[in-house]
């Protein structure tokens, strides 16, 4: 697929973090459902994508062809395509550049033609190649991802590739090359707000913002980096999700997670049960004025412009020479925060609005002072009545 075809981050829901190998048809076909019954498709969401463990985890057929589980998929990856086309979403898929998946499954080493088309042949519009350790020797985490990539431009249909390496081999600076829309900069996310550490098993929503933040270079031209799901709603339901002893988050660290992830331009991969959602959840993930941040045509991950005593501010430049900055409060008390607009090139004369709470915010030519919760994070639209200077940050 032209990487110039992917305008805007991906938006959808990936079944991993709530349901792991726990996945069936039926289960797709309602999350489809409340994909488009709840509103969120009206919002943008657009993706239903399949994770691990979707496969006869035995092997392949005699032509070398992964096998649906029939006792999880009875009616075949065409038909449950077909289904979800008919709702006017799309369905996602999942293998791995190795052997064998991360859960076990068979991966689609050597046979990347062969799964591009399969793919291709059942209706497949977006495709997460993960990358368990088990690489044959020689071979380079470039170097298969490639493979995949160029099977995929010559399978006869557009596909998003989705490159998931973790960001151990540095994806950011190749993996748009490989004709991958989004590259994973993290490890998994875990539903909690901080880890503490950082590593395979743990990694909270404000470790990956340390680790993305500073790549804001890397993204943008029809290529993002991928922070891994939104937890939103999942409230330490979700087994992989509770990884490293992570056991869920407040409300108010769910909608910081979605404000952080839309103005570092992040696809925004809902992971939560969908048919269920609470108010809490659908107000966090179909906040449209919110979500306008992430998929705004002007395509630059937000700058983080600022740290000192627990705030940070970011900053992302907005199509209409509008800006969007967030204002976070990583302490655990809520405390008050001075926003100075021009120290962030930004002119005094200009409208605020704060995004969650739908209202205009007062201000005056010395900036606004804003009362920030603990774990929160303010999102504001800027339209400045001059064209403001180009921002720089990490």
């Amino acid at each position: 697929m032209s990487q110039n075809q992917i305008r805007k981050p991906p938006m959808g829901w990936l079944s991993w973090n709530m349901y792991a190998e726990n996945i069936h048809e039926d289960l797709i076909r309602a999350m489809a459902d409340a994909m488009v019954e709840s509103g969120m498709k009206d919002c943008g969401y657009e993706y239903i994508i399949i994770d691990d463990c979707w496969s006869v985890r035995e092997g392949r057929d005699e032509q070398g062809h992964l096998v649906p589980d029939p006792k999880k998929f009875p009616s075949g990856m065409k038909a449950l395509a077909d289904y979800v086309h008919s709702k006017g979403l799309k369905l996602g898929i999942y293998s791995d550049a190795c052997r064998v998946t991360c859960a076990g499954w068979p991966g689609s080493y050597g046979y990347e033609e062969v799964d591009a088309r399969t793919f291709a042949e059942w209706g497949i519009d977006f495709l997460k190649q993960d990358y368990w350790l088990d690489v044959p020797e020689g071979e380079t985490a470039q170097g298969l991802y490639t493979r995949m990539g160029e099977a995929l431009r010559n399978c006869g249909r557009e596909i998003v590739y989705a490159v998931c390496e973790w960001g151990s081999n540095e994806p950011w600076k190749w993996a748009h090359s490989t004709g991958a829309a989004m590259w994973r900069t993290t490890w998994d996310i875990r539903d909690t707000w901080d880890s503490g550490i950082y590593d395979v098993q743990h990694n909270g929503f404000v470790n990956a913002v340390d680790v993305n933040a500073p790549l804001a270079d890397f993204a943008g031209n029809g290529g993002y980096n991928d922070m891994d799901m939104i937890c939103a709603g999942l409230y330490g339901k979700g087994s992989p999700a509770n990884g490293g002893g992570a056991c869920g988050c407040t409300d108010t660290e769910y909608q910081s997670q979605m404000t952080l992830w839309c103005i570092m331009n992040s696809p925004l991969l809902t992971c939560c049960d969908l048919a269920n959602m609470n108010e809490a959840t659908k107000r966090i993930l179909m906040n449209c004025e919110v979500l306008a941040v992430n998929q705004d045509g002007c395509t630059v991950q937000g700058r983080r412009m600022y740290a000192e005593n627990g705030f940070e501010v970011f900053v992302k430049p907005l199509e209409n020479g509008d800006y969007a900055a967030a204002v976070l409060n990583r302490n655990a008390e809520a405390g008050r925060f001075h926003l100075d607009l021009t120290q962030f090139g930004l002119p005094a004369a200009a409208e605020v609005r704060d995004l969650w709470a739908h209202e205009a915010v007062e201000h005056n030519r010395y900036g606004l002072d804003l009362q920030v919760e603990s774990h929160e994070t303010r999102l504001l639209r800027i339209r400045p009545q001059e064209k403001p200077c180009c921002v720089h940050g990490d």
